[in-house]
């Protein structure tokens, strides 16, 4: 069994319709996990509880938690409705990739 390391972030809403709103995002990433195989399953992460801003990772225990766990054993892959929920920050997200290609 291969884990799926999955995440979910609130935004802020300035209309009334939430296009990304948290469930959304958490049913497109279970539609998509089980494309990969049977053997691998979500485990998710999240910051929904207000608006958790993707500009760095201070302020979001779910996602520090998620990056915590990439050292578990049977760790398949990251997984989000879009890369804006990750970050926004391009520097960070870099060095997150850099650290996605280490593990490989």
């Amino acid at each position: 069994m291969r884990t799926i390391l999955c995440y979910r972030r609130k935004s802020l809403v300035r209309q009334d319709s939430d296009l990304i709103s948290p469930a959304r995002q958490m049913d497109a990433v279970n539609a998509a996990v089980p494309l990969l195989g049977p053997e691998y399953h979500p485990e998710w992460y999240e910051d929904i509880d207000g608006h958790r801003s993707g500009r760095t990772e201070e302020g979001r225990p779910g996602w520090l938690s998620l990056k915590q766990r990439l050292n578990g054993p049977g760790i398949g892959g990251v997984a989000c409705y879009s890369l804006s929920r990750i970050y926004r920050n391009v520097r960070e997200f870099l060095c997150f990739v850099d650290e996605l290609n280490r593990r490989g």
